[in-house]
């Protein structure tokens, strides 16, 4: 396995939004006191939400032979699997509506997963954009919001925006994506969440 293919797997698109929660919480703890008593159900829900029953609505599309495989190489079949993701997350949205209820941040931030999923299907129908980018891009603008909002994240904000250029330089290398499809979604995640996180 090309180290390309291990840096893939490492910053897969389907981890991202958990990292995202987790990473706010732990480095600005203010925009989550309220939810204290309920992180390990907020954990426990993303993880569900947008990681497991994402993944297993891919095994069932892939058993049912509407995808033909786990990396949808072909654009047209992500379109459905980033739907039901979408719809997912939105689940899991309100199944945590109570628990943040006074961390708005929190859920802006799963807002902005969500539209970043809604929009990747809608592209998908005519485009591969690039779903590795879109997510990286998306804990970058969350990053940059919160250094924003809060100080003190520059160096956060430069190691995710160097862990994009080396998933971009990985995703080109192996022949996934052309750099329109890179930039693209790299600069749609990003808008997409640090508006979420700024206007929301």
């Amino acid at each position: 396995m090309s180290i390309y293919k291990i840096i893939s797997i490492i910053l897969h698109p389907i981890f991202m939004p958990f990292i995202a929660i987790y990473l706010s919480i732990k480095l600005i703890p203010s925009i989550a006191f309220a939810t204290t008593n309920h992180l390990y159900f907020i954990y426990l829900i993303l993880i569900v939400n947008t990681i497991i029953l994402p993944l297993i609505s891919v095994f069932f599309l892939i058993k049912r032979k509407w995808i033909s495989s786990i990396e949808m190489n072909e654009f047209k079949e992500r379109s459905l699997p980033l739907f039901i993701t979408a719809i997912c997350i939105t689940l899991g949205y309100y199944q945590l509506e109570g628990a943040l209820v006074f961390s708005p941040i929190l859920k802006s931030e799963i807002i902005g997963a969500i539209i970043i999923v809604a929009c990747s299907s809608a592209i998908s129908l005519y485009w591969k954009i690039s779903l590795h980018m879109l997510a990286l891009g998306g804990v970058v603008g969350i990053t940059t919001a919160l250094n924003i909002l809060f100080g003190g994240l520059e160096e956060i904000v430069m190691l995710f925006i160097f862990l994009g250029g080396l998933l971009g330089v990985a995703r080109l290398k192996e022949k996934a994506h052309n750099k329109a499809q890179i930039y693209v979604g790299c600069l749609l995640g990003f808008l997409i969440e640090v508006s979420s996180v700024l206007l929301f």
